[in-house]
């Protein structure tokens, strides 16, 4: 039996294999039928010249007694509508003609009396039956009756009992071939119902009674179902479980890389502010609104990224983009690494008020994190430009860097979390961090690299016009 494969159904594999033994049957049954058929014919002509020759020699026993052998055998060869090839002859004990008119007188194909002997192609058949001059069968043999018959073959006869066999095995097979189509169909509606349940529902257990198998053979296929469903379910709850703690702990990476710039200008803030209680002066109104912008800037950070991942989403507020980059330039510009790689930081703005539909605290984050990882890309003595403009009426905010560049096969996965070109410096979630609230305040994100020449980010915001009149 063939193997099944993937590229056929289960019908129809089993329908290929039912036809394969049904031919193969078919051919066995004849081989099988033929030769018992021909030996049902080879008995029946046997017992058929046993007769002919038991009822002629008790019918003609007296002529041949009386050594009237030419009528006698004329006598039988017409009772019996002998043929010109078929003989009846008397014979002497010594197995000689008794009489003969110059004809070629038949040999017996044995000398064994009442045996039915056959030719050697089976196309003639005799028999030696003996006449004893007893009427009683007793004592002496007088002559021998021979009788040469052509085997012959009912055609009718064996007609119809191939037609029987053959009828018979053909109405076998098509119930067979029924009995199993349909087992098939309820085999494959039982694997389809559980297949479907398994995409539907696979945390939910397969207990159905309507559907339960119909042959014991399924039970243990049901089984591992069942089993499957309560496996994904224990999976579930595992995977439900780690994305949570996941969840969190990005959560707790994006606050920290956010609250380095924040938490370095509050260091800043605060050791000016001892400088300045140590010597006994009182602080700047504008030291201490310093101090108090960056707390708030690290509590907006929390709370932010907190909505950020609880499903709540950012608040949609405007933001003056044109400032606020100003700001941001101003704080990054007293960054370590910025300083020591002697990288040279513009801004490029137009002088109207560009207002975008995204609150501060996300414009920082967004701002601050290219800014970072365009620093991060040049060399010494290296180039970034920041620039603030305005198109088809969106406020667009682009970061340019004259680096190493983007290489081809890495472009896809520069916004996935954790990935970075650096790992000594880099912790691989600024970018992760911009794509994940570019798409929660609706704005486009899109950049251009070459290989040694820098690359450029560009971001597209609503403008809180637009956003305000679509609310």
């Amino acid at each position: 039996m063939r193997t099944p494969n993937a590229t056929q159904s289960l019908e129809t594999f089993f329908r290929r294999n039912a036809l394969r033994w049904a031919a193969f049957g078919l051919l066995l049954t004849l081989s099988v039928g033929v030769p018992s058929a021909l030996y049902l014919e080879k008995s029946n002509s046997e017992r058929q010249i046993q007769a002919m020759a038991t009822a002629a020699a008790t019918a003609y026993r007296g002529q041949i007694i009386d050594s009237n052998y030419r009528l006698a055998q004329a006598g039988i060869r017409e009772a019996f509508s002998l043929r010109s090839d078929e003989s009846a002859v008397i014979l002497r004990p010594d197995f000689s003609p008794a009489y003969t008119m110059d004809e070629k007188v038949p040999r017996p194909f044995c000398l064994t009396s009442n045996v039915v002997c056959w030719s050697s192609g089976f196309g003639f058949m005799s028999i030696l039956h003996p006449i004893y001059f007893d009427a009683d069968q007793k004592g002496d043999v007088a002559n021998y009756l021979l009788i040469v018959r052509k085997a012959s073959v009912d055609a009718k006869l064996l007609g119809i009992l191939f037609g029987s066999l053959v009828l018979g095995f053909l109405l076998q097979g098509i119930g067979l071939f029924g009995a199993l189509r349909g087992t098939m169909k309820v085999f494959r509606a039982h694997l389809a119902n559980w297949s479907d349940y398994l995409k539907r529902s696979p945390s939910k257990k397969y207990d159905d009674e309507k559907t339960n198998p119909p042959f014991e053979e399924l039970v243990p296929m049901q089984n591992a179902v069942m089993g499957l469903h309560d496996e994904i379910q224990a999976l579930q709850k595992v995977a439900v479980a780690e994305a949570k703690a996941s969840t969190q702990l990005m959560m707790l990476q994006e606050i920290g890389h956010d609250l380095r710039t924040p938490l370095s200008q509050l260091a800043k803030y605060f050791a000016a502010l001892s400088h300045v209680v140590r010597h006994g002066r009182q602080p700047k109104e504008e030291l201490l609104s310093d101090i108090e912008g960056s707390i708030q800037k690290m509590g907006n950070i929390v709370r932010q990224t907190r909505d950020l991942y609880s499903g709540s989403g950012l608040s949609q507020e405007a933001c003056a983009i044109v400032a606020e980059t100003r700001k941001m330039i101003r704080d990054i510009s007293q960054d370590s690494e910025l300083i020591q790689k002697s990288v040279r930081l513009g801004l490029d703005a137009d002088s109207v008020e560009q207002v975008a539909q995204v609150s501060p605290v996300a414009f920082h984050r967004i701002t601050e994190n290219l800014i970072r990882n365009a620093v991060h890309a040049v060399g010494t003595n290296g180039k970034v430009q920041v620039a603030v403009s305005n198109q088809n009426g969106k406020p667009v905010l682009s970061v340019r860097d004259n680096g190493s560049g983007i290489a081809p096969e890495i472009r896809e996965k520069i916004f996935d979390f954790y990935f970075t070109t650096k790992p000594a410096r880099g912790t691989g979630i600024g970018l992760g961090i911009v794509k994940r609230i570019c798409g929660e305040i609706n704005a486009e994100i899109d950049f251009k690299s070459e290989v040694g020449a820098g690359t450029e980010f560009t971001v597209v915001f609503q403008p809180a016009t637009q956003m305000e009149s679509s609310s």
